[in-house]
């Protein structure tokens, strides 16, 4: 078996990393289906496929790495946008009057962008603030972790 993609397995790695939709890289690449519906099915076998996945994996490191972009750099931007979105850190808003440039510090609120800084961060620490473990006893221990439209 050989470990190299077709010309459309590769353009879909290429087209998939740009979006992260799978059903459009699909038809990019120039593959076909009747429909969304078809295409979308074609395409995640494609996502489950192994050689994918390690060109998807590969591409997505030679860009983070083109783009000095790492887990700890997600983690500090995380952190950034928390603080501003609580209303911690000031956004500079520079308004003009007769001419004349005056900077204002506004402090605002989004509890929105702050909790889903939270959860980036979350998911990124090992405090599993998004799992829970629950000892039912006899040695059997489950973790119920939040259902996928959370995630």
């Amino acid at each position: 078996m050989s470990n190299k993609l077709t010309p459309k397995q590769e353009l879909f790695c290429q087209e998939y990393i740009i979006e992260f939709n799978a059903t459009q890289s699909y038809t990019k690449a120039g593959y076909s289906a009747k429909n969304d519906r078809v295409a979308g099915v074609e395409a995640h076998k494609l996502l489950k496929n192994p050689k994918i996945q390690e060109k998807i994996n590969e591409l997505k490191a030679i860009r983070g790495k083109k783009l000095e972009i790492d887990a700890d750099w997600v983690l500090k931007e995380a952190i950034e946008i928390y603080k501003i979105a609580k209303g911690e850190k000031a956004h500079i808003l520079t308004q003009f009057k007769n001419g004349v440039a005056q900077k204002k510090e506004v402090f605002k609120t989004n509890l929105r962008e702050a909790c889903k800084a939270l959860e980036i961060i979350g998911k990124h620490t090992s405090v599993k603030a998004f799992e829970k473990e629950i000892d039912l006893g006899d040695n059997v221990v489950i973790t119920v972790k939040p259902p996928k439209e959370f995630e």
